[in-house]
């Protein structure tokens, strides 16, 4: 399916990521107070509101680079009105076989900017897990768990998460 320009991955000027990437270290250095320059410059280049908590311990779930990649990421997409339940499942499909972080992140961030972010946890973990009594977390085996986009689209849907589009 072709998806509407709004819903590609958008452009980014991946030559400023070494440059954000050592602001991003240096303000997690720097105490509290003493980094309103960097962060500030940080906030200019994406685009972001962050503020110095936010960049306190990046380095226990991704590097300096992949930390301002996603933020240049994050701020590069935009709301697309009218989004349906097809452009949903096919954010979802490209999400769930991207071979690269990279693309991963920006599907991702697709869907989180169009209301639909529940649903990438449901891509790695049962929405009925700890919910239901007997369900995944008592019952079958993680490895079994292997929804389609579809499916966890109809989540979505199930739930409310979503509007019928």
């Amino acid at each position: 399916m072709d998806l509407r320009p709004s819903l590609t991955p958008p452009r980014i000027d991946t030559a400023i990521v070494p440059r954000l990437a050592a602001l991003v270290k240096e303000i997690d250095l720097l105490p509290d107070g003493e980094a309103a320059a960097q962060i500030a410059a940080f906030n200019t280049a994406v685009g972001s509101t962050l503020v110095h908590q936010d960049f306190r311990e990046y380095f226990a779930s991704q590097s300096a680079e992949e930390f301002a990649r996603a933020h240049l990421i994050e701020h590069a997409v935009t709301p697309t009105p009218g989004i349906t339940r097809e452009e949903i499942v096919e954010l979802l499909r490209r999400a769930m076989s991207s071979r690269s972080q990279e693309d991963v992140e920006t599907y991702h961030a697709l869907l989180r900017v169009n209301g639909a972010g529940k649903a990438i946890g449901w891509i790695y973990w049962p929405p009925d897990a700890d919910v239901i009594p007997g369900a995944w977390d008592e019952g079958r085996e993680i490895g079994e768990y292997d929804p389609s986009a579809e499916q966890i689209a109809e989540w979505l849907f199930a739930v409310r998460l979503w509007p019928e589009g």
